[in-house]
């Protein structure tokens, strides 16, 4: 085998080699590491503390109250506004109420049969009788049953007199206007009667 040995250039270049010739890599061993010893670590000493001084205190001083200033004028009083009322209001008043009624009822027990009443009534102060109508527990059959209110022993009726027809048990309302003092009495007849018909009253309003 044929040596060759190649040329290395001073700028550090290869020629000249032959073809095919490679120049060997060598790598040299790697070198220790050292480390150099640390130095020292110096504190100057801590400087003494200075002292402490604090100056006397000031004395506290008030100077004399100054002189009060006198008084400004009093300026004029302003004038008094106007008085003014409104209107009075509307006075309104509400309908009179109307008085309730009052009444008094007359039983019959009993046929209605035809009958002068002998007992007596007397209202306790004086009063006006308004209206009186009959009522039948049991309604008439055969004819009508009338009724006649006394004052006194005379009719307060002008030819209408309350009645019951047959079949009803409410009668006929007849409208009066009769006054009656503390001293007059009224009195009920049955002036036309039915043997079917029973148990009867008049309402007497005043």
């Amino acid at each position: 085998m044929t040596v060759r040995i190649p040329i290395v250039n001073v700028n550090g270049t290869l020629s000249e080699l032959p073809a095919g010739d490679t120049i060997p890599s060598v790598t040299g061993p790697t070198g220790p590491s050292v480390t150099g010893p640390t130095g020292a670590s110096l504190t100057g000493p801590t400087g003494s503390p200075g002292s402490s001084l604090t100056g006397p205190t000031g004395p506290s001083l008030t100077g004399p109250t100054g002189v009060a200033g006198s008084s400004g004028v009093t300026g004029p009083t302003g004038a008094v506004g106007p008085s003014v009322t409104g209107p009075t209001g509307a006075s309104l008043t509400g309908p009179t109420g109307t008085y309730p009624s009052l009444q008094v009822s007359a039983t019959i027990v009993g046929v209605a049969s035809v009958m002068v009443g002998t007992a007596r009534w007397y209202p306790p102060v004086t009063i006006t009788l308004i209206d009186v109508t009959a009522f039948a527990n049991t309604a008439p059959v055969t004819t009508s049953v009338i009724f006649d209110v006394l004052k006194n022993g005379s009719s307060i009726f002008s030819g209408t007199f309350p009645t019951i027809t047959v079949g009803n048990h409410v009668g006929t309302t007849v409208t009066v206007s009769t006054s009656v003092t503390a001293t007059d009495y009224l009195t009920i007849n049955i002036t036309q009667g039915d043997a079917a018909c029973s148990d009867m009253f008049l309402r007497i309003r005043y």
